[in-house]
C-alpha cells in the first residue's frame, strides 16, 4: 500500500502533459473546423460537431458500463486500455 501511495506524484506528473496536449489538440481542431467552414454554414457545422462529440462520449460511457456489467469492471478497464492502445497505434 505504501508503495502505491509513493507512485501518485509520479503518475500525476506523467498524466499532466497528456491532458495539456489534449486541450491544445481540442482547441486546434475546433479552430480548424471554424476556419475551413464557409461563413453561411459555420453555425450549423459547429452545432453538428458538438452533437457528435457529446454523443460519442455518452456512447463510450454506455459501452464501458455494459462491458463492466457483463464481464466485470477489471475486464472492462483492461479491455478499454488495450483497445485504446490498438487504436492509437502504440
Amino acid at each position: 500500500m505504501n508503495e502505491q501511495i509513493h507512485r501518485w506524484p509520479f503518475l500525476t506528473a506523467a498524466i499532466k502533459p497528456q491532458k495539456t496536449n489534449f486541450k491544445k489538440e481540442l482547441v486546434i481542431r475546433h479552430t480548424l473546423v471554424q476556419i475551413r467552414t464557409p461563413d453561411h454554414l459555420r453555425g450549423r457545422v459547429a452545432a453538428i460537431n458538438s452533437v457528435f462529440i457529446s454523443a460519442s462520449n455518452e456512447l463510450g460511457g454506455f459501452e464501458s458500463g455494459l462491458t463492466a456489467a457483463l464481464f466485470g469492471p477489471v475486464f472492462s478497464v483492461v479491455g478499454g486500455g488495450c483497445n485504446s492502445r490498438n487504436l492509437a497505434g502504440d
